[in-house]
């Protein structure tokens, strides 16, 4: 159950942070809208991914029946581990990036207290 688990985790996680580094070389967005973007763009394949794996294991989770002893507690682990993945991956995430590279975070920041709002440009769609 935790290999499956590291598994889907591992991957939601390297999908996050290869779109946000080809955002940031690619398009030459600064670090906040590269993160910001690859969040939303993100959001789609890594519910897919974490929600069909999650409804899979839930019937597993939630049977009463004969060797259910077995199965139930593995599935119970792997249905807390992915809604824990899902928040993680969704929310902090994004956040630990931006803190391992605090020089192109205080050069974004910068760049925009002198840049104004309409002048900026925006991330792509």
């Amino acid at each position: 159950g935790f290999v499956s688990l590291f598994g889907v985790s591992v991957m939601s996680g390297v999908l996050f942070v290869s779109r946000t580094n080809r955002l940031r070389a690619d398009s030459g967005l600064d670090i906040i809208d590269a993160v910001r973007e690859a969040a939303v763009v993100q959001l789609r394949p890594c519910l897919m991914m974490i929600l069909l794996a999650l409804l899979g294991m839930l019937p597993a989770a939630m049977h009463f029946g004969i060797g259910s002893d077995v199965q139930r507690p593995l599935a119970t682990v792997i249905v807390g581990g992915l809604t824990c993945v899902l928040l993680l991956t969704l929310l902090v995430l994004p956040s630990f990036y931006l803190a391992f590279d605090p020089r192109a975070w205080r050069e974004a920041l910068a760049a925009r207290a002198k840049t104004p709002e309409k002048a900026r440009p925006e991330a792509r769609e």
